[in-house]
């Protein structure tokens, strides 16, 4: 078990943020595919792969997920980015560490795409 030592160490590192989001699934994968491609790097402290509510077999695409350890998540994030699963790369990068503070580089996505400035000019 996690003694005391343990959280202290953990509290130290909680600057950097150990949780992943998994992108660019293909929707059939269910949880147990999906983690044990994930966990093959190390032992997980967290996994969530969200599904779509009309259709509970179908995962919205992306998984969540979080190591104990700061150096696998490194070494799983660069190796799961671009790899390719049933013909998709997938899409790997780690969430910042607070959720709450608006990542600086790059702004959120609009829920809709902008439309591209050639579609102004078809008739």
């Amino acid at each position: 078990g996690a003694g005391p030592a343990d959280a202290v160490a953990q509290s130290s590192a909680a600057a950097s943020s150990n949780l992943v989001r998994v992108g660019a699934l293909p929707p059939h994968l269910n949880d147990e595919q999906v983690r044990e491609l994930v966990s093959a790097f190390g032992v997980l402290k967290h996994f969530s792969l969200p599904k779509v509510l009309a259709n509970p077999a179908h995962s919205l695409g992306y998984a969540l997920i979080e190591y104990e350890a700061t150096e696998i998540t490194d070494v799983a994030v660069s190796a799961l980015n671009s790899l390719e699963i049933c013909g998709k790369a997938l899409e790997v990068k780690r969430e910042p560490a607070s959720v709450s503070a608006p990542p600086a580089a790059s702004p959120t996505p609009a829920a809709e795409p902008k439309p591209e400035p050639a579609t102004l000019y078809t008739v």
